[in-house]
């Protein structure tokens, strides 16, 4: 009867996995078929006969073996999205398992260990589990979490996955067995298991991390696509301003009456003057996405109302130099676009609400100097490490892919400093 147990849960447990992968991970109806009952009879079996041989730590990894293999086959999605789905399934299984072993093993003391355990524990623990996985599976914060690392994690990244996947898979298989298995003494158990929550824990957040900063490299490189595409329109806005003003001009001279004289007066002196001036200082800037990046944030701190310099020195007329800023403008881009979303909304935050956004020549090197005013207390030695900032939670990685970015390229530098009311962030593209 026990054999018989271990067949229908087997089954059970794969129909489980797939469920899982399917409505999770291909984000599809969970249909039995043909091949998932096949597939289901032929792992339950192999499962059997695993199990009968005993095996120890080695039995689970076998188990994970034929999972990866059925699902791959089932579902045939790319390895790296099978491993990442793989993956949830154990941290699923993981905490229910856990769940589990809290409320039956350590809080009603129900001895499952192996030589206790008859075919009716054996199917009744498996089963509570299963609805255990099956009800935390529907959790939205959960669920948001999975389609967050889904979505966003970087399909290159083979190597950390592979590890983590591997890690989790042994703290999962020594806890598990340590609860169910040997009995380890109470407080050995206890600790053990502690021990096992805290690396749960990172790698979640680790994931979590890695979601959230290549969301943010999504962001920018589709931002550098568009503003690429405006800088198309900036242009063409530059030369019908100057052809607007023209005619505004030409309208007053013909003008009798004063209500008309004073009406363009005043359009003449505000936003067509405020949008000419921005333009002319941008001109040194070349096209390319870049001066797009720039005007396309100068446009959102006016609409914020905030307090704007902007000078780009004339010495970067020569095209030359740009150069190096063109053969890296992916870079270039992403970091000048948080180091400016932090300005922007630092600046917001603070009384003064001023940004002065510079370009200049330095010892030959292109600098960007940003300079903003703010009001929350800064700790420059973690200003660009992953997750800290002053401005709540799902916050904190702009500056760390920014320093990413940085340290993988030779012809970028960054540098910063407090002087006064301002928080001063500097980019060099160095020669």
């Amino acid at each position: 009867m026990l054999m018989v147990s271990w067949f229908v849960c087997g089954v059970l447990y794969f129909y489980l996995y797939a469920y899982l992968f399917c409505t999770i991970v291909c984000k599809e109806k969970f249909e039995v078929n043909k091949l998932l009952v096949f597939l289901s009879i032929i792992m339950s079996i192999l499962q059997c006969v695993i199990m009968n041989y005993g095996l120890g730590y080695i039995k689970p990894y076998l188990m994970h073996l034929l999972s990866f293999f059925m699902l791959k086959a089932l579902y045939k999605q790319k390895f790296i999205k099978t491993l990442l789905g793989l993956l949830m399934i154990f941290v699923l299984i993981f905490i229910s398992e856990l769940l589990f072993g809290i409320i039956f093993v350590l809080i009603l003391k129900i001895d499952f260990s192996v030589e206790n355990v008859n075919y009716l524990y054996y199917t009744l623990s498996n089963m509570s589990i299963f609805i255990i996985c099956y009800f935390i599976s529907k959790i939205r914060l959960v669920k948001n979490l999975f389609n967050n690392v889904l979505k966003w994690y970087n399909k290159n990244e083979y190597t950390s996955l592979v590890f983590f996947v591997f890690l989790f898979s042994i703290i999962m298989t020594f806890t598990l067995y340590n609860n169910f298995i040997i009995f380890l003494p109470r407080t050995l158990l206890f600790v053990a298991n502690l021990f096992s929550i805290a690396v749960f824990i990172f790698v979640i957040e680790f994931f979590k991390e890695k979601a959230a900063k290549n969301k943010l490299v999504h962001e920018y490189d589709n931002l550098l696509e568009y503003t690429k595409a405006y800088e198309r329109l900036l242009d063409e806005k530059s030369k019908k301003q100057h052809e607007y003003k023209n005619q505004l001009a030409v309208i007053k001279l013909m003008a009798n009456t004063k209500k008309i004289n004073d009406y363009i007066n005043q359009l003449l002196e505000e936003d067509l003057e405020e949008d000419l001036e921005i333009i002319n200082k941008l001109k040194y800037i070349p096209k390319g996405g870049l001066k797009g990046l720039i005007y396309y944030k100068v446009e959102t701190m006016k609409k914020k109302n905030l307090n704007i310099f902007i000078d780009v020195s004339s010495t970067l007329i020569n095209s030359k130099l740009w150069n190096r800023c063109d053969k890296n403008l992916e870079s270039v881009s992403k970091v000048l676009g948080v180091y400016l979303d932090n300005a922007i909304e630092a600046s917001e935050n603070s009384s003064e609400k001023y940004i002065m956004f510079e370009v200049f020549l330095e010892n030959k090197n292109i600098v960007f100097k940003i300079s903003n005013t703010f009001s929350n207390k800064l700790d420059m030695n973690k200003v660009d490490k992953e997750g800290y900032t002053t401005k709540g939670s799902g916050k904190g990685y702009g500056l760390a892919l920014a320093k990413d970015i940085i340290n993988k390229n030779e012809y970028l530098e960054q540098a910063r400093e407090i002087s006064g009311i301002y928080y001063i962030q500097k980019l060099y593209i160095k020669k």
